[in-house]
């Protein structure tokens, strides 16, 4: 934050909009300062695409709650969660509630807090500094564990994460790179050996959750049934 407040506001088109460049990633302060200098509704452009990015609160509530004016879907068709307009939203949303239930959750409190306690103490050991690795290995890390990727593998999904994000920005108009491309390969790559034993471990009995068997991650959660 000390480094945006130090450095000079510029023009919008003085700066990169990619929002998916490693570059913003890092940091970000400038771009926010020159948006929240200059109202809550922006028209920005990233090489050739074109797009609305908003800040406003009330904007933003607005946009997320008017679903008849504002949609979600995507002209790629994507199948996500978070690219459906209810009542499909809804119906996707009511399949995997039973899947964060407290119950399901509370499951993940001692691996979480081991999870936070092992990151905190390479800080400490480095006597302090940038808390921005922290920030961002801790919910890679929480990720894997739920998906059952070793934990130990937390930088791999912290690249792999940012580079699947590059990838779906192409498919709205923003540039990829080719090392995007190929993190993204690897991250599917390694969630493959997984699918067999989610399919096996995690059927339930009449339609009701309960803990899977076995492994790691997801496998030691409480599962959806249905």
């Amino acid at each position: 934050m000390l480094r945006a407040e130090s450095s000079p506001v510029l023009r919008a088109q003085d700066l990169d909009w990619n929002l998916l460049n490693p570059a913003f990633q890092r940091d970000p302060y400038q771009h926010y300062r020159w948006e929240r200098d200059h109202g809550a509704v922006h028209v920005l452009s990233a090489g050739d695409h074109t797009y609305y990015r908003i800040i406003g609160y009330d904007e933003i509530v607005t946009v997320l709650t008017d679903t008849q004016t504002f949609s979600s879907r995507t002209t790629n068709e994507l199948g996500w969660l978070v690219f459906r307009d209810p009542p499909e939203h809804d119906k996707l949303r009511q399949a995997i509630a039973k899947a964060f239930t407290p119950r399901a959750i509370a499951v993940l409190d001692a691996p979480v807090a081991e999870i936070v306690t092992d990151l905190w103490n390479h800080v400490l050991a480095d006597h302090g500094g940038d808390l921005h690795e922290f920030c961002n290995l801790l919910p890679v890390s929480v990720i894997s564990l739920i998906l059952g990727i070793p934990v130990s593998r937390r930088q791999d999904m912290s690249r792999w994460s940012l580079q699947s994000l590059e990838v779906l920005g192409s498919m709205f108009g923003f540039p990829v790179s080719s090392e995007a491309k190929q993190g993204s390969a690897e991250f599917v790559e390694s969630l493959m050996p997984l699918l067999p034993v989610r399919s096996t471990s995690c059927k339930t009995e009449a339609g009701a959750p309960r803990r899977c068997r076995g492994g790691t991650g997801m496998r030691h959660v409480e599962c959806a049934g249905g």
